[in-house]
């Protein structure tokens, strides 16, 4: 297992940002069909063909696979707008982890249940919980080595780790850098 530290803004991978979204128990083709995509690729894409869609249509291309008991959609370039509400309508009867950084530097991670958020950290807070640390995130994300005022680049190495260990979150480095993966389409 790769975990999904990698994709950190200190390695060359997603220079413009991403938006990398995870679903317990569910496959590749339900969480297609749960995007409501207007447009799925057959067998699927890799991630220069899908940067090149994306060029072509002005639209997002979400990049669909499965590893660790949870399936994954990888987007490059930072989230979209709709983004909390996706991963709301992806957690329903489940658990959704989505975590993203903006060419900006904006930067947030989100844990949504049943169709609601129960975790977020982000730019518009600093660490919400519903219920309490339920998970214990708080303390994974400081015992990752996050602190208040962090810079960037700390705070994005410290939510990917605290994420990858409270979640066991897997993002298979050679699939999503090299291979072909389902893909959808989305409005922008």
């Amino acid at each position: 297992m790769d975990g999904i530290r990698w994709v950190s803004a200190d390695q060359p991978w997603f220079e413009l940002g991403y938006w990398v979204f995870f679903i317990r128990d569910a496959g590749a083709t339900e969480v297609a069909a749960h995007l409501r995509s207007e447009r799925t690729f057959e067998p699927g894409l890799t991630r220069y063909d899908a940067n090149d869609v994306a060029d072509d249509t002005g639209q997002v291309v979400v990049r669909i696979g499965e590893s660790g008991g949870w399936a994954y959609g990888v987007v490059e370039g930072g989230p979209i707008g709709a983004a909390r509400e996706i991963l709301s309508s992806l957690s329903v009867g489940t658990s959704a982890v989505q975590l993203w950084r903006t060419v900006n530097w904006d930067l947030c991670m989100e844990v949504a249940r049943n169709g609601s958020s129960i975790c977020r950290f982000g730019p518009d807070s600093a660490l919400w919980l519903a219920n309490g640390d339920v998970h214990g995130f708080d303390a994974a994300l400081r015992g990752a080595g996050w602190t208040e005022g962090a810079d960037a680049l700390a705070t994005e190495r410290a939510l990917l780790v605290a994420a990858e260990l409270t979640f066991a979150l897997d993002l298979p480095r050679q699939d999503v850098l090299e291979g072909i993966l389902q893909a959808a389409l989305l409005d922008g």
